[in-house]
């Protein structure tokens, strides 16, 4: 009667320890899952950065572009208008 308990107790520990085993895998896997969505989450983050950050590059560029151009109207401009008055003073001094 002692082995029959014994090899039942035995059994039960057995179960009760693979119980314990199966729950501390459960939780590894459920703190993977939620590392993985994490990291989704993340890598989406990023692509959508990444994706702004181009098209701000862009419009950097663009913008640069039309400053130069302005920058080059205004130097035209500039040189006309001392054109301009160098002619005006001179027909004033006439």
């Amino acid at each position: 009667m002692k082995d029959e308990n014994k090899g039942s107790n035995d059994l039960e520990f057995i179960i009760q320890e693979h119980k314990q085993e199966i729950w501390a895998y459960k939780q590894k896997e459920s703190e993977w899952e939620h590392t993985k969505n994490q990291l989704e989450g993340t890598k989406e983050i990023v692509k959508t950065l990444s994706e702004n950050l181009t098209q701000a590059k862009a419009q950097l560029n663009e913008v640069t572009a039309k400053a130069q151009t302005l920058q080059e109207i205004n130097h035209m401009h500039e040189t006309l208008n001392a054109s301009l008055r160098k002619e005006l003073n001179e027909l004033k001094s006439k």
